[in-house]
């Protein structure tokens, strides 16, 4: 049986999960899909660009940055690394969720009071910022993973 607390975290999540659209809308794309273009997150940048579409096309079809990182993320979903890189990024996003909740919810009781609406803004601000940081450390983990991945199959350790 399911605890009665879970619900809302659950409910949070999924609004979370729904809004992911908007969210990546308001960081200029998908963070895979930047790190392929070469862009960066303030120091997070992906470097082997060049060695990941290089490995991968060997893969039937067109390949575009989108098809890369879908390759990328079946290549490395055993890695436990990635996992915990997930968690961390959907943490962040159901955080910065539930301050964007919270602030919609307690704007009419402050409506008046600056200070709220500064402080809350500020931190919604912090919040976004760092679930954007943990979408781009996650995303360039997934194509570090895979790099790895590829290379170990390719070059098998002799025993």
């Amino acid at each position: 049986m399911v605890s009665k607390e879970w619900g809302p975290l659950h409910l949070v999540n999924a609004i979370g999960g729904f809004t992911e659209r908007i969210i990546y809308w308001s960081w200029g794309g998908e963070p895979a899909l930047q790190l392929l273009k070469n862009k960066k997150c303030g120091r997070i940048e992906f470097y082997e660009v060049d060695k990941i579409k290089g490995l991968v096309k060997n893969y039937d079809g067109e390949i575009t940055n989108k098809k890369i990182f879908q390759i990328a993320m079946r290549l490395s979903g055993n890695d436990n690394r990635v996992k915990d890189m997930n968690a961390s990024y959907v943490f962040s996003r159901s955080i910065l969720t539930s301050l964007v909740i919270g602030y919609i919810m307690l704007m009419p009781s402050f409506f008046e009071d600056y200070l709220f609406h500064v402080i809350s803004i500020f931190i919604i601000i912090l919040s976004w910022y760092r679930a954007k940081e943990r979408a781009f450390y996650y995303a360039k983990e997934v194509l570090q993973s895979a790099i790895n991945k590829l290379e170990s199959d390719k070059n098998p350790r002799q025993t």
